[in-house]
């Protein structure tokens, strides 16, 4: 169960997959939100949440959107915003533990920092080399 903003962070859904959670369960209420976006932003979160844990997202809203997300995130069925309505949908039950759930978001986080240890080594080493071709090119002319 992720219950209401918790669905914001991943670690949360990450949590409640490893220990055993077949389906993401979402409860929420979004009465203090007067316009759509971020109920709507909830879903989206829900959807990626889903594709994370390869698990269906199941949203219930008595305020904001009600809907069912597949483990693709692929929201199969969505209420209105505020509206009372019943969904019924049919969802597998996973098991089993995606990569992300496994490694969280350390390796998107060990990438980006390699990549901003190395960029200043980079722009120095392209510098350089322009200043070696602009130095090429003068010392050729006729």
């Amino acid at each position: 169960m992720v219950i209401s903003y918790e669905v914001f962070f991943s670690d949360r859904a990450r949590a409640a997959v490893t220990a055993g959670g077949q389906v993401l369960l979402v409860p929420t209420n979004a009465a203090s939100y007067t316009t759509e976006e971020v109920p709507a932003t909830e879903v989206a979160a829900a959807r990626m949440r889903a594709r994370e844990t390869d698990r269906a997202a199941l949203q219930a809203a008595p305020t904001g959107y009600t809907a069912v997300v597949r483990p693709d995130g692929i929201v199969v069925a969505q209420g209105g915003l505020g509206t009372p309505e019943v969904l019924t949908a049919t969802v597998p039950l996973r098991t089993g533990i995606t990569t992300y759930t496994r490694t969280g978001d350390w390796p998107v986080l060990a990438a980006m920092m390699l990549v901003l240890l190395t960029a200043p080594l980079s722009r120095g080493l392209l510098a350089a080399r322009r200043v070696r071709t602009s130095r090429r090119a003068t010392r050729e002319r006729p």
